[in-house]
């Protein structure tokens, strides 16, 4: 039987030297009912550790860094933003000791936040996961299978998103944007639960 995919909220990243705070962090998000990856509490090692952060990444709906002021990422937490900027998924970024960051152009176009301001941040995320829990799965994958096109043709046609969200709207009664929608399509994808569609000649005006 193959392993299950664990659907995380939150997926943590920060430097090690920030382990304590990620803890406290952790533990402040898991009280206010948000499940979260934290790769220090995973017992596993090697490409068996490299597999499960990349799948819990691919399966969380949100990534929360922890930055200090005058930090550069390092290559592990590149890799992992990047991952989660190409997913789509929503990134927030908590800087300790104030907002006065010079951001990498990974994370130019993200806010910053200071960890005083974490509350904030939970706010949003579970504003964030009540749209998703809206979201009905099946009638999602369905729209999809019947709108007929793959979802990197989704990304790059004005044209293929409105007739995806019609289709949702009308015959389902999903009422949502398409950045929620595609959030989850992508995520369904990364847990391969999303039906595949053959790339067609279809017109991307």
């Amino acid at each position: 039987m193959p392993k299950r995919k664990e659907i995380y909220d939150v997926f943590l990243t920060y430097a090690n030297e920030l382990s304590g705070k990620a803890s406290k962090i952790s533990h402040m998000l898991r009280r206010e009912g948000i499940s979260i990856f934290n790769v220090s509490e995973i017992s596993l090692c090697g490409q068996e550790l490299k597999t499960e952060v990349w799948e819990a990444l691919a399966g969380s709906r949100v990534l929360v860094a922890l930055l200090k002021r005058s930090e550069t990422l390092s290559p592990s937490m590149a890799v992992e933003i990047g991952g989660a900027i190409a997913w789509e998924k929503p990134v927030f970024i908590l800087i300790r000791g104030g907002t006065t960051y010079r951001q990498p152009f990974l994370l130019s176009e993200y806010r910053i936040f200071s960890m005083t301001e974490v509350n904030r941040v939970v706010k949003e995320i579970k504003m964030l996961k009540r749209e998703s829990e809206k979201i009905d799965v099946n009638a999602l994958k369905k729209a999809y299978v019947e709108v007929g096109v793959p979802t990197d043709m989704l990304l790059h046609s004005i044209v293929l998103r409105r007739r995806l969200i019609q289709k949702l709207r009308h015959k389902y009664g999903i009422m949502l944007d398409f950045e929620v929608v595609m959030r989850e399509l992508l995520r369904i994808r990364k847990q391969g639960k999303l039906p595949r569609i053959p790339r067609k000649g279809i017109p991307l005006k």
